[in-house]
């Protein structure tokens, strides 16, 4: 279907399927970005973890308001985390093409349709979409200079579009962790086309808002994200080499390294994670705009992550090996 073709048609034949828990304050504003799509989708499937705070309601109160063009399809699924969540979704959905999105993730006007005149780049039957990570708040710049980095686009699973027979064929998304299973299922997505990259439209993108603004949310979401990790058997390599450090931290205060040489370390690390790695990330020096705080907290947000990751890695090896999760 080209260009012109687009012209003449009111919606797309494509479902959108996306996973809520406990989303009612963004309700409004997913529905009214469907709403402005340039063309708008034939179908969303709302799949709903057990919200307590209204979110499925209010999605149903804000769909009723007027004649959307698309129809709303919703279920309850208590306690799923979202690979489930997703895989409901697939097999509730009405169209041969879906497209991934979640709850905290806004796309462009022209998003959808831009997707899916790009939906069969490379023959593969899936295109993957991208996104980029804004934050307002000081910590939430600092938090993304050292992890995905301050407006840069990478490639998703939410806003990914593809047929419903390819997901089938590369199997669903793992149900039993809560992070991690994009990466478990891109894995087999690449292993199953023999590939080393898949295909990404970059011609739109959708925009993530909803970054940790505090320590506290910092530390629990990377501490629940390296647990599902080491459940998932991704990042091997990264998950040894945060083990070897705490055994070389271990071996230093056993044996009472010298001081200067401990000193020196950190300062290294710090220097590395904290300072080199927001540059590297960003791909520019003054990452941090108009919000000069955010180079001073970088820091500690790198040791409040890799703290929290630390600790999820020997919770989930120790899970592992006593056959708990």
């Amino acid at each position: 279907m080209g260009l012109d073709a687009l012209d003449n048609i009111k919606k797309l034949p494509v479902s959108i399927v996306m996973p809520v828990y406990n989303e009612v304050h963004m309700v409004s504003k997913i529905v009214e970005l469907l709403d402005r799509q340039t063309i708008p989708p034939s179908e969303l499937v709302i799949i709903d973890a057990g919200s307590n705070d209204g979110t499925l309601d209010c999605f149903v109160k804000e769909y009723r308001k007027k004649n959307r063009n698309y129809n709303l399809t919703t279920y309850v699924s208590k306690g799923a985390y979202p690979g489930a969540a997703r895989n409901k979704g697939m097999a509730l959905s009405k169209h041969d093409w879906n497209v991934f999105l979640d709850a905290g993730i806004f796309p462009d006007k022209d998003w959808l349709e831009k997707l899916w005149l790009f939906r069969e780049q490379g023959g593969l039957g899936i295109v993957l979409g991208q996104c980029d990570f804004q934050s307002d708040s000081l910590i939430g710049v600092a938090l993304l200079a050292v992890s995905y980095g301050v407006n840069k686009k990478t490639s998703t699973i939410p806003g990914s579009i593809l047929k419903k027979e390819v997901f089938y064929k590369i199997g669903c998304f793992r149900e039993d962790l809560r992070s991690a299973e994009d990466l478990e299922w891109k894995r087999r997505l690449r292993n199953y086309f023999q590939i080393n990259s898949l295909p990404v439209c970059k011609t739109t993108v959708l925009h993530y808002t909803d970054v940790p603004d505090n320590f506290s949310d910092i530390f629990q979401k990377w501490r629940r994200y390296a647990i599902h990790t080491v459940y998932s058997g991704q990042m091997k390599i990264q998950i040894f080499i945060y083990m070897l450090l705490w055994f070389l931290i271990i071996f230093f205060l056993k044996y009472d390294i010298e001081i200067k040489l401990v000193t020196l370390i950190v300062i290294l690390y710090i220097i590395s994670r904290g300072v080199i790695g927001p540059i590297r990330r960003c791909n520019r020096f003054k990452w941090w705009g108009n919000k000069v705080g955010s180079l001073y907290l970088a820091p500690i947000v790198v040791l409040t992550i890799d703290f929290a990751k630390s600790v999820g890695f020997i919770v989930g090896i120790f899970n592992s090996l006593i056959g708990r999760r």
